[in-house]
């Protein structure tokens, strides 16, 4: 079942829900956070001891972390100007799966070019589909 691909964590201290999108064919996770910009700030300081200073006005943000534990892959939504599946939802998603699918494919070793452009497009698919799954049920609520 599509959902079930979707794992919801808690984080202790963040009452906001992160999700988890697992691209086992790349080994590679996304992990996605909707919410405020400080509470984003906040968790990335608790949970990966790194500053992240959101600039007012971002939307969205994506973060290739390399951390001791491994690579993280993290999408940043910012819910105080993405509220629902409006114009700046799709642009702003848009934006930073873009970005995520060159962080993946980069990973993996696979270069980006139009003769070899199916990969990344499968994965373009493959995260909207994931996101969209997301995002209707943080809208739901």
């Amino acid at each position: 079942m599509e959902s079930e691909l979707i794992n919801r964590t808690k984080d202790s201290k963040i009452m906001k829900a992160t999700n988890i999108i697992d691209i086992e064919v790349y080994g590679q996770e996304i992990i996605v956070f909707y919410g405020e910009s400080m509470e984003f700030e906040e968790y990335m300081t608790d949970r990966f001891n790194i500053s992240v200073d959101i600039k007012s006005g971002v939307t969205a943000k994506t973060l290739d972390l390399h951390t001791r534990h491994g690579r993280k892959l993290i999408l940043f939504v910012n819910e105080d100007y993405v509220k629902a599946f409006d114009e700046q939802y799709y642009t702003s998603i848009t934006h930073e799966v873009y970005h995520l699918v060159g962080y993946v494919l980069r990973f993996a070793g696979i270069e980006y070019s139009l003769a070899n452009d199916e990969p990344g497009a499968h994965i373009t698919g493959f995260l909207n589909k994931r996101l969209y799954l997301i995002f209707e049920t943080e809208f739901e609520n």
